[in-house]
């Protein structure tokens, strides 16, 4: 960090479908800032995790980095 600043965004998964039409632009737009990586979390209680891999694609897509959060939480060995 002595050298260099590094610049990151965090995305959550919208909830609605709408919230993922706009998302593609939403990204389009953060990458002009050239971000090191975007991340993207579940929603609170590990909701959305479906989208969670939706939204990594976009954002690969979009020419940066995705990183995703993983959590345990509503998960089970039978569904992980």
């Amino acid at each position: 960090m002595k050298e260099k600043m590094l610049l990151s965004f965090e995305l959550f998964p919208p909830k609605t479908d709408k919230g993922m039409e706009n998302l593609p632009g939403t990204i389009e737009h953060l990458c002009e800032y050239k971000p090191e990586y975007t991340s993207c979390t579940y929603g609170a209680g590990g909701t959305n995790v479906g989208k969670n891999m939706d939204v990594c694609k976009m954002i690969q897509a979009a020419g940066t980095i995705p990183v995703t959060h993983f959590t345990c939480i509503g998960n089970t060995a039978d569904n992980s």
